[in-house]
């Protein structure tokens, strides 16, 4: 009998705390929701004379529900390192969302004042935004000033987030494999590497194929695609490798006379194929990514009309590594957008190049 007693019990103590939780989960929507109707009280009335005097009474209730989100705990079964860092992100996103509600509320106040108190007011709330701000600058330069192991780390449990929730969402053919110990915070495995040759070869170029940028664009092509088909190009001339955009311009390691050069000496050469899934129409994009000896992008280039294999012998003939990747990504929200800044973070100095625009 008591066995079934405090079966019972604990029962109804987690049902009570599940509703408890899922109250104050909707506290948020219902503050929305009550700024939402201050606001559309403070649009009624004539065109020549709207009600504004309702609307600063909303701005209370829209901080209270964006605050009310950061003093939440972070999500389960993350990484330790990830754990602690979002979890020093929220202590002072809460520590600021203290006077940036207070600042919402002195407007507030000072709206239906007196002259007298609503100066005081809106002092009041001019100190109190600046305030607000703070604690989140303060937490981003603590952090800057973390070990770099423990920095790695939490580069590491991010990419691993992102991974998962992009095998979660994929087919089963093409889950990605992650291995930590590879480049900046880890790396998806690739399909294919080449490591870095002892010496360069000979000089050899790769320009873009019209045949393969019309099966990449699965469409006619445009005017800008057309002029990329011409100008652009990958070139290594023996000691220099040149990338020359839609506009002829070049970029250069070392820099020539004449071309933009690069912010470091290039060690590898990355290709990677990103495609969606269960469309109708497959859409595909291509990009070829120069790495440093750190792996920071220096150039991102796009990969219209380039053949995956004419990049790879043109790596191995300027000396460089090669990997190639395919990411078959679920949907058209183009997770790998996400992925790809976290295993390849931008060095400063990064230059893009593109169909449609010049090198920046």
């Amino acid at each position: 009998m008591a066995v079934v007693w405090r079966g019972l019990v604990s029962r109804i103590r987690y049902r009570r705390w599940r509703l408890i939780g899922d109250a104050v989960r909707k506290v948020p929507l219902l503050l929305g929701t009550i700024g939402c109707v201050l606001l559309a009280l403070a649009t009624t009335g004539s065109a020549m004379h709207p009600h504004w005097g309702f609307a600063p009474y909303a701005l209370p209730f829209f901080a209270a529900a964006v605050a009310l989100r950061w003093w939440r705990a972070p999500e389960e079964g993350l990484p330790d390192a990830l754990r602690l860092r979002r979890r020093s992100r929220r202590i002072a996103l809460r520590f600021a969302s203290v006077p940036g509600v207070g600042a919402a509320s002195a407007l507030a106040l000072a709206a239906g004042s007196h002259e007298t108190f609503a100066r005081d007011s809106y002092e009041a709330a001019l100190w109190l935004a600046v305030a607000a701000p703070v604690p989140v600058l303060a937490e981003l330069a603590l952090w800057r000033l973390a070990p770099t192991t423990l920095q790695r780390d939490i580069r590491i449990g991010g990419l691993v987030e992102q991974l998962q929730d992009l095998n979660a969402r994929s087919a089963r053919s093409s889950q990605l494999v992650f291995d930590p110990e590879l480049g900046h915070a880890g790396r998806v495995v690739p399909q294919r590497h080449t490591p870095r040759p002892e010496a360069p070869g000979a000089p050899c170029a790769v320009v873009p194929d019209h045949g393969i940028a019309r099966r990449m664009a699965m469409q006619m092509l445009s005017f800008a695609e057309e002029r990329w088909i011409v100008n652009a190009s990958i070139c290594w001339d023996g000691s220099v490798l040149v990338v020359t955009d839609i506009g002829g311009r070049r970029v250069a390691s070392p820099a020539l006379r004449g071309a933009r050069g690069l912010a470091g000496e290039p060690v590898e050469l990355v290709w990677v194929l990103e495609q969606v899934a269960g469309d109708p129409v497959p859409v595909q994009e291509a990009w070829v990514l120069l790495l440093d000896s750190e792996d920071r992008v220096l150039l991102t280039m796009s990969g219209l009309g380039f053949d995956a294999r004419e990049v790879a012998e043109l790596a191995g003939a300027a000396g460089l590594a090669f990997s190639s990747y395919r990411l078959l990504l679920p949907d058209a929200e183009r997770l790998g957008h996400a992925l790809l800044p976290r295993m390849f973070p931008r060095r400063r100095g990064h230059i893009r190049v593109q169909v449609g625009l010049a090198s920046t």
